[in-house]
């Protein structure tokens, strides 16, 4: 049984028909802290004797997961995975949601949720939302100062893409940068896998 897995824990079990048993962080009360409060629990309460870390090496929760189970004097194992695994931002992606959210009044456990929906020229769509916080079963990136959010459907087609702003009169906004993406469509907003 896995205890208290993170999202690349979590695929890597399920690939290997693993059983799960989650021990989520609790967003809505501790917001931006959850993570840090799970990963102090998870190594001081839990009564585990040894961590499995599986990280991409830029993970700070995994890292900072590995950091405290080394404190907790548990067994530690780290598998480094090769190849994207997150969503990130462009510094000019982050630094438009982060006007945006102000603009919007959201609160630092807010940022922006990423997903896909049926429809566009090319099939499948780009969703991008501000958010006051993450929905049950989120996954939840971090990227400089800006929480991302994604429903695991939709993190299944948009691993490893970059988001970047283009600020051009003509064929600005965010654009989406998806390595899982067979064909774009020219306005960089819908796509087919």
């Amino acid at each position: 049984m896995i205890k208290g897995v993170d999202l690349l824990a979590e695929e890597w079990a399920e690939a290997h028909n693993l059983p799960i048993d989650p021990y989520p962080a609790d967003w809505t009360t501790y917001g931006r802290g959850a993570g840090p409060i799970r990963n102090r629990q998870m190594a001081f309460e839990s009564g585990a004797e040894a961590l499995i870390a599986i990280w991409d090496g830029k993970s700070t929760g995994t890292k900072g997961m590995i950091e405290l189970a080394h404190e907790a004097g548990l067994d530690v194992h780290v598998y480094l995975l090769n190849g994207p695994r997150m969503i990130t931002l462009s510094d000019m992606a982050r630094i438009k949601i982060l006007e945006l959210m102000k603009l919007n009044d959201l609160p630092s456990e807010g940022g922006v949720r990423l997903g896909v929906k049926s429809g566009g020229c090319s099939g499948l769509s780009y969703v991008l939302d501000l958010v006051e916080g993450p929905e049950e079963n989120d996954r939840v990136f971090e990227d400089g100062d800006v929480n991302i959010f994604c429903d695991p459907r939709s993190y299944l087609y948009l691993k490893g893409t970059q988001v970047d702003y283009l600020g051009s009169l003509t064929g600005g906004g965010f654009k989406f940068s998806n390595p899982n993406a067979k064909r774009s469509c020219g306005c960089g907003t819908s796509f087919t896998l």
